[in-house]
């Protein structure tokens, strides 16, 4: 039987990595579908293959596969690389900028150099190396081929001639450690908001036992048919059916209404919706975990981000044929007479991969600030589409105001003609429709409130 399953993996640098491990399931026996995901750092298999040869197709391919989330968040918004990759930046800009310093000292900035590549750019070579045992080629492989050519090159110099450029090979690594880090650093607070989206859900309910005593239990305990209640202010822990009370509930999460919905028993409620209309009701679970309303947007995002539009599937095939293009225009430049120093250069210009980074990176920020705004994106190529929109047209008023009424005026039939006579009936007609929505919570009530204080 065919299922599904999300494997996070490891190493990934580019777009091109994702296509080389696409390409590589893709052949694989009992595949039927497969698709990797640089922006989420995960790849999404259907088909008949077991775990264990999932995970070791993958770290044949010079990558390495993390046990399978299922088709949850969890697991995905791990980052352990990202974390790592900011002080690791930070180091590398510290021995560059020794290497600078040095630059008088050949002995002093041959050490830096070699430091620099060695400490924070052992990730890169260590990938290299990686990918040149399972005969891949991607970002990494031009960046070390670039950075270890040219600190060659200025060793070779230094023996021979008494100096070296040691700043070259510095600077490859930095910069790509650097635009490493800002990357990480845009995932990350597209992550911050799925991770908001995920956290609408409290993490506590209160549920209702046999004899009628409420407990607090951890939300991720409750199973369907569980009691619980929910009380003004409190979020709805799970999907449900109200079964006694009725109140308000902002539903906007689910809806774009910003006005709140009156539920009666036997509507149903969703989970990470808020009860804002001042009563407190019984609700019965009927979807709990992974099977609820919140946690399907939450995958619907997750699905959007791991998407690709078409401009990112044509610099999947750019990356896909770059690294063995550069190689061998490098590889004839040096053999057709233009010397080893044309070749390091030719690796050097093309070490970044600024297609590969920024495209997935637009889409995981551009989707994930959209989820944070309330707006949810079907896929990649949806959100490429509205860039080019000139008129939105939409079908209902509320998804457009601040969900909070006021009281703009007020006229009150067969008032005094005097203006003091006129104020005075609106003041006795505000007061009486205060003192009759005085214990409700709706929204209009609240409006009236907030009028009759304005006015004393």
């Amino acid at each position: 039987m065919s299922r599904t399953r999300v494997v996070p993996v490891r190493g990934m640098t580019c777009s091109g990595c994702a296509a080389t491990i696409e390409r590589g399931l893709g052949k694989l026996d009992g595949v039927e579908e497969a698709s990797v995901s640089f922006a989420t750092r995960s790849a999404r298999v259907t088909g008949q293959l077991d775990e264990a040869a999932l995970l070791e197709a993958i770290g044949g391919l010079g990558y390495e596969g993390l046990p399978s989330v299922g088709a949850s968040l969890e697991g995905l918004l791990d980052d352990p690389e990202g974390e790592a990759a900011r002080p690791r930046a930070l180091v590398a800009a510290g021995l560059t900028l020794a290497t600078l310093v040095t630059g008088p000292l050949p002995l002093l900035a041959a050490a830096a150099s070699l430091a620099t590549l060695a400490i924070p750019g052992r990730v890169v070579f260590r990938q290299a190396w990686r990918l040149a045992k399972a005969r891949h080629a991607a970002m990494d492989t031009l960046v070390a081929l670039g950075a270890g050519a040219a600190e060659l090159h200025a060793l070779w110099s230094w023996i021979t001639t008494g100096s070296g450029m040691f700043l070259a090979p510095s600077m490859i690594v930095t910069f790509v450690l650097v635009g490493r880090a800002l990357e990480a650093g845009a995932r990350r607070r597209s992550t911050e908001a799925l991770r908001s989206l995920a956290g609408r859900a409290p993490s506590t309910a209160r549920r209702v036992g046999e004899d009628g005593a409420e407990q607090v239990v951890a939300a991720d305990t409750l199973v369907p048919g569980d009691l619980l209640r929910v009380g003004e202010g409190e979020t709805v822990p799970v999907d449900g059916e109200l079964v006694e009370g009725s109140s308000g509930f902002d539903e906007s999460l689910l809806t774009g209404e910003s006005l709140p919905v009156w539920r009666r028993p036997g509507d149903a409620l969703v989970g990470g919706s808020a009860n804002v209309g001042g009563r407190l009701v019984t609700m019965r679970a009927t979807a709990v975990g992974g099977e609820t309303t919140l946690a399907e947007l939450v995958r619907l995002v997750v699905a959007a981000q791991s998407s690709k539009p078409p401009v990112q599937r044509l610099a999947d095939r750019v990356s896909g044929v770059f690294v063995p293009v550069v190689a061998a225009v490098a590889l004839g430049a040096w053999l057709f007479g233009a010397g080893p120093l044309a070749a390091v250069a030719v690796l050097v210009v093309a070490c970044p991969c600024a297609l590969g980074l920024a495209t997935p990176t637009a889409v995981q920020v551009a989707t994930g600030r959209a989820a944070q705004l309330g707006v949810l994106v079907r896929d990649a190529a949806a959100l490429e589409a509205a860039g080019r929109l000139h008129v939105l047209l939409l079908d209902k008023t509320g998804t457009l105001t601040e969900g909070q009424p006021v009281v703009e005026d007020l006229e009150v039939v067969g008032a005094p003609d005097d203006p003091v006579g006129r104020q005075h009936a609106r003041d006795e007609a505000l007061a009486a429709a205060v003192s009759v929505e005085a214990a409700t919570g709706h929204p209009l009530a609240a409006a009236l409130r907030d009028a009759a204080a304005r006015r004393g």
